[in-house]
């Protein structure tokens, strides 16, 4: 049997739909929260989440089997899902459409975190 070894890094970054300022610091720790678990069940390391009120950044460790394209939809689907039901249902939340995303190595993880 042989064995694999990997270290893949990578910084998604993406923001609300024309900028707006929807991500208010009553929901904010949930919505993170929500990211991460998504993350997560993906079987990928949520290293940091962060943002401010228009756009949000993950950093995470993923495996060699998951692609970025994947990770962010799912990343972002999740939460969009969470804002429109849960945190803010009495109004439309989404996110502009793409992202950011940015590999980096082990060394780098504290300076991108």
């Amino acid at each position: 049997m042989s064995s694999s070894y990997h270290q893949l890094y990578v910084h998604l970054v993406w923001a609300t739909f024309k900028r707006l300022p929807l991500i208010t610091s009553a929901v904010e720790p949930q919505l993170h929260s929500v990211i991460s678990a998504k993350v997560e069940s993906l079987g990928c390391a949520t290293l940091a989440v962060g943002g401010i009120e228009d756009h949000v950044h993950l950093v995470a460790r993923f495996p060699p089997t998951a692609a970025i394209s994947d990770l962010a939809k799912a990343a972002k689907g999740a939460s969009s899902h969470f804002m429109n039901h849960v945190a803010t249902p009495q109004m439309r939340f989404q996110w502009q459409e793409g992202y950011g995303a940015f590999t980096f190595s082990k060394r780098s993880i504290d300076d991108v975190v």
